[in-house]
């Protein structure tokens, strides 16, 4: 259930953020590509860090 969670999630916050009805609704706008690439390589630059992390503690101290 959890997956089926997340997929709707994900698609409601698309649907927040693109489809007209809404935008008006809630007051949102589309994100351009530069948005999005911010996006991408914050959660991504995250993602590696916390990865490194547990490699390093897993090879130096356990």
């Amino acid at each position: 259930y959890a997956l089926i969670a997340t997929g709707l999630l994900v698609l409601f916050q698309l649907a927040f953020t693109y489809l007209s009805p809404m935008q008006t609704l809630f007051g949102t706008t589309g994100l351009d590509g530069m948005t999005w690439l911010i996006i991408v390589l914050v959660a991504s630059t995250v993602l590696f860090l916390v990865e490194l992390e547990k490699f390093v503690v897993r090879r130096f101290f356990m």
